[in-house]
């Protein structure tokens, strides 16, 4: 077609007025008062015109279910169209019923096509989808201001699902959020859930949001493999642990001068690369969450194996003999049947004058100053034990004591005996390794040291063969006391099995292989952990605003300072400038405690 200066046309489906024609160009002004130069096809003829600048507004428009019956299912040039709606055929009438047009209710066809009635039943079902569209916008409408006045009802809740996938990461958007003009965060869905009520501060985002499994694995038992067990039961034999500790895998025992650790015997109950063994392993370790823990093996596993959880245990026990030096040897390595007594470290004090313990308490005192020899790292921060039931919250201090110094160092001699008779059979396990500190930390008895001490020791990290763990002062050393709570040490029974039983135990390939899985798994979850007890430390301070704490200055790198806070073993950075000496301690008072953005201010 033909275009000429004046024209109305279509550019875009907003009207246009052409202003000058040229050979392979159009000029035309558009709706937004653009003059813009175009093809002759990115445009529509509508009306010949003349007009300077396209209609600025719509004719009224008649009643068009009369246009309807006028045209009795004839089709009609646009302009014949234009003619029976409006009674003229204009630049702004040809406007007005091109808009008719475009609203796709009673008419259809187009500008060159020309244009026909619907049926009435086209009409009334776009009539209908027309007002359904409408009562969901109004709906929408009314949602989102009921989430903006924090005014909502019950059904609103099943719209706002998306935001709690996005604040448990199951998502990465949301239209609601956009909606509200919110950033589609995790942080600002946990914000805006708390606001309106349908979560409290009494939920714990985190696990989710590392998509980790919340439930206990349930499997059923593999049939046990019969071993030769020696019958201990006639010993004195105790499992020391806290009193909250609910899967006992180690006790202690004291017989022919040599110290007895007995460790729950797994091995005999998992296959490697059976159902139970696949699932641990991409577990890696039991997740402990202050309001639950997720365990790594079933729990009729744990009930069956557990020491003192039966009258009589199955135990796997490291008989160690430890020398005036402090140094330990792996005399014997069986399994047996035990009578254990559990203790919690409270209880246990009334029994360490007493044997087994008063002779154990003296082998672990010899080969805690022999790891000191060999440069053990011994790093004492504040720790707590943090405690979610019914929405109550209970942080608990957990001191050293000498209890707990006597079960962990005989844990410790256990893994080093044990590591020592692996590596000198070049059997494969997955031993525990640590680099040595890259730089010297002046030696000190202070908290400030301790933190940067801490904070100076590489990752310890998990391999097939032995190596030296600088900050244990042992080399080689292998996690064997804790099969029902980490894989790496059920993959040690693994393997102790296999080679005690006169099999083929696991290549070095395999045991990598499966340490890749559940090494990976197992800093997830140990990442899960460090968020959830920062989350409900925070909590704790919401709800108790009126708390006075105490905090020990434990770095100050470059003006940005690490307060501990010690009742609570929370670290509280901070680039406000307090005036305070390292190891100081200052009184503080809760300006604000963020539990959604894991944030914390304080005043003196």
């Amino acid at each position: 077609m033909k275009f000429s200066s004046g024209n109305l046309v279509i550019y875009k489906q907003k009207g246009a007025a052409v202003s000058a024609v040229a050979k392979d160009k159009i000029e035309i002004r558009a709706a937004s008062g653009e003059n813009k130069s175009v093809r002759e096809k990115d445009i529509e003829f509508l009306h010949a015109g003349p007009v300077q600048v396209p209609p600025a507004a719509e004719l009224p428009s008649p009643d068009l279910t009369e246009i309807v019956e006028l045209m009795e299912g004839e089709s009609m040039s646009f302009a014949e169209f234009t003619s029976l709606v409006f009674n003229v055929n204009t630049p702004a009438a040809a406007w007005s019923a091109y808009q008719i047009l475009q609203a796709d209710v009673y008419f259809t066809g187009g500008v060159e096509a020309g244009i026909k009635a619907k049926t009435q039943a086209e009409i009334d079902r776009k009539l209908s989808d027309l007002a359904a569209k409408d009562a969901e916008k109004n709906a929408r409408a009314g949602l989102l201001e009921r989430i903006k006045s924090r005014t909502i009802v019950e059904t609103d809740k099943l719209y706002l699902r998306e935001v709690e996938q996005l604040a448990l990461g199951q998502t990465a958007n949301s239209k609601l959020m956009r909606e509200l003009d919110l950033e589609a965060t995790p942080q600002k869905a946990h914000q805006l859930l708390l606001d309106l009520g349908i979560w409290d501060y009494f939920y714990n985002p985190f696990p989710a949001r590392l998509h980790l499994d919340l439930d206990d694995p349930d499997f059923p038992l593999e049939p046990q493999r019969e071993v030769a067990r020696r019958d201990l039961t006639n010993q004195i034999c105790y499992a020391i642990d806290d009193e909250f500790s609910h899967d006992p895998d180690d006790a202690l025992g004291f017989a022919d001068g040599h110290l007895l650790v007995h460790i729950a015997d797994l091995g005999t109950l998992v296959t490697p690369d059976g159902g139970i063994d696949q699932s641990a392993s991409l577990r890696g370790c039991n997740l402990y969450l202050p309001e639950k823990t997720i365990h790594m093996l079933p729990a009729a596993l744990t009930a069956k194996a557990g020491l003192g959880l039966n009258e009589v245990s199955d135990a796997l026990t490291f008989e160690l003999a430890i020398d005036d030096a402090g140094d330990v040897t792996l005399v014997d390595l069986y399994y047996s049947s035990i009578r254990v007594q559990r203790l919690n470290y409270q209880e246990s004090k009334d029994f360490t004058d007493a044997s087994p313990l008063k002779e154990i308490a003296g082998f672990a005192k010899r080969f805690k100053e022999f790891r000191k020899r060999s440069g053990a790292l011994l790093i004492q921060l504040p720790e707590v034990k943090i405690m979610v039931q019914d929405k109550a919250i209970t942080i608990v201090p957990c001191p050293v004591t000498p209890e707990r110094e006597l079960v962990a160092n005989a844990m410790l001699a256990a893994g080093y005996a044990a590591a020592k008779w692996a590596a000198a059979k070049e059997l494969a396990m997955p031993f525990s390794t640590q680099a040595p500190l890259e730089e010297e930390v002046l030696e000190s008895d202070s908290m400030a040291y301790m933190f940067q001490l801490r904070r100076s020791c590489k990752p310890g990290f998990t391999q097939s063969s032995p190596g030296r763990h600088s900050g244990l002062g042992l080399e080689p050393y292998l996690r064997v006391t804790s099969p029902l709570r980490r894989y790496a040490d059920l993959l040690a029974h693994q393997q102790i099995y296999l080679h005690l039983t006169g099999q083929t135990p696991l290549s070095a390939e395999e045991i990598d292989r499966k340490l890749t899985l559940s090494e990976n798994a197992g800093a997830e979850r140990r990442k899960a952990e460090r968020y959830s007890d920062e989350y409900w430390t925070l909590v704790y301070f919401t709800t108790h605003p009126e708390l006075k704490i105490q905090g020990r200055l434990v770095a100050n790198q470059d003006g940005r300072l690490t307060f501990m806070l010690l009742d609570y073993a929370f670290e509280y950075k901070t680039k406000y400038r307090f005036n305070a000496d390292l190891d100081e301690v200052l009184h503080f008072s809760i300006r604000r405690a963020d539990p959604v953005t894991l944030t914390l201010q304080l005043s003196e």
